[in-house]
């Protein structure tokens, strides 16, 4: 009868080990992958993250020096933020800049608005332009009526 039961008990052992390292090779096999990762969006899909177009409204700006200026000119519009200027600089390009909110935020169809005056250094002559911030909702903002400042 002890044969039996010890018998019993070693298969059940088994089939123990035998599970675990089934559900561990699982767990690990999905980890990896055969042959290359490739994106699972196509080439023209859009997604929310990232604006379509990466071009600067701000002609003196290349498309990576924006990408510095939009996010100090975000800061700067926000409704809820102090109303300060918020400077920015691209190590990499050497210009440098500031954003500062003009006035109070406003309500036009329906968007968010705010005018801002903004200053480009880096390159000679220093610019200094004036424009208009919108935005529909928490969308990133749109700038409009951009000029050289007192013209």
């Amino acid at each position: 009868m002890g044969s039996v039961y010890r018998h019993s008990r070693l298969r059940a052992s088994q089939a123990l080990t035998l599970t675990a390292v089934f559900c561990l090779s699982l767990t690990i096999g999905g980890c990896m992958s055969v042959g290359p990762m490739t994106s699972l969006l196509a080439d023209d899909d859009v997604t929310g993250a990232i604006p379509a177009s990466a071009a600067s409204p701000v002609p003196a700006l290349s498309a990576q020096d924006w990408g510095f200026a939009s996010k100090a000119l975000a800061g700067a519009l926000d409704p809820l933020g102090s109303g300060a200027a918020v400077t920015w600089e691209n190590t990499a390009s050497g210009v440098h800049g500031s954003m500062t909110p003009v006035g109070l935020v406003y309500e036009a169809d329906g968007q968010t608005c705010r005018a801002f005056l903004a200053e480009i250094g880096g390159r000679a002559p220093v610019q200094r332009l004036q424009g208009r911030g919108c935005r529909e909702g928490r969308e990133d903002w749109v700038v409009s009526d951009l000029k050289l400042f007192g013209s």
